[in-house]
């Protein structure tokens, strides 16, 4: 049997914002966009040599957000510039940056809906 993973869908308050922020603090790009189920808008945004992708879904009906989602973690190549950017699209710093024992360097940030991010500048 093959698996492969292929998205990870976050519902947004706001699409237009939420494609932005993570254009500009990450690098997406956006692959498409489009109505989804009920009366949702959907998008899906890439990274460059990946495949996995992100799903962002607006729906209009204000659905609660259901919980269980921890984060989503990031490996960077530099820590500081990739954080530097995040916050100037917008997310607020949680914690960090500090190292691990394993000697990787992390920081956590939180998104424009309120979603926990990390940021793993792994050792070496």
């Amino acid at each position: 049997m093959t698996v492969q993973f292929l998205h990870t869908k976050l519902r947004v308050r706001s699409l237009d914002a939420a494609v932005a922020f993570y254009q500009a603090a990450f690098g997406y790009e956006l692959r498409s966009r489009r109505p989804g189920p009920g009366t949702s808008e959907i998008a899906f945004l890439t990274l460059a040599g990946q495949a996995a992708e992100l799903q962002l879904a607006q729906d209009v009906d204000d659905l609660p957000v259901p919980l269980g989602l921890v984060h989503l973690a990031f490996k960077v190549e530099d820590l500081e510039a990739s954080l530097a950017a995040a916050q100037a699209a917008g997310a607020a710093l949680v914690s960090g940056p500090y190292e691990l024992p394993s000697g990787s360097r992390v920081a956590f940030l939180r998104d424009l809906d309120g979603y926990d991010l990390e940021l793993v500048k792994k050792k070496g």
